[in-house]
């Protein structure tokens, strides 16, 4: 499978998981937090569970990546480190220019269909309508989530790196106690 057949689905995987529960949060945040604690703390309260949602989203999305991928440890020298996290770095970018596209499409459409403006005043309102201490918060979040899936990436091929170690030395162990007898 090509690098492109494979980054599309898997990237529209992890947009669909955290924009879904982003707007499950959004929907307990607004009415119930948003009135109790204010807009702001809100928002950073939503931060860190959002957080730990893209990090499972993206550990499910590399889960998915296909396993012909994973080259053994000699191979990196052939194949170089650009194309092993290829596919990782293009499905947090294009998960971030879909989460981008629908929450700019969003505010046009609200902005338009109130009839408080035109088209450009509802990007406008969404980059200089955030809170001066949740706005950069909210932006860090979003560069996270496009990093987030080549970070899952090499954590889990460290991961299954050390396992094939481990079990490598397991089998040797076996081996001498077999031979000691």
């Amino acid at each position: 499978m090509g690098v492109l057949q494979q980054t599309f689905p898997l990237s529209l995987i992890y947009f669909s998981l955290v924009f879904l529960s982003g707007v499950i949060l959004g929907s307990i945040r607004v009415p119930y937090l948003q009135p109790l604690i204010g807009a702001r703390y809100a928002e950073l309260f939503e931060m860190p569970i959002m957080l730990i949602i893209i990090w499972q989203a993206a550990q499910v999305t590399v889960w998915n990546l296909e396993s012909g991928q994973r080259q053994p440890k000699g191979s990196w020298w052939k194949t170089g480190l650009r194309f092993m996290t290829s596919t990782p770095v293009l499905v947090g970018v294009l998960a971030l220019v879909w989460l981008l596209a629908v929450e700019l499409g969003t505010s046009v459409i609200a902005q338009v269909s109130w009839g408080t403006g035109s088209w450009w005043d509802g990007i406008v309102q969404y980059f200089t309508g955030r809170d001066v201490v949740a706005g950069p918060v909210f932006g860090m979040v979003l560069l996270a989530y496009a990093a987030m899936p080549c970070i899952a990436w090499l954590v889990q091929t460290q991961q299954d790196t050390d396992k094939l170690l481990w079990d490598f030395d397991e089998s040797l162990a076996e081996q001498e106690d077999y031979c000691s007898r």
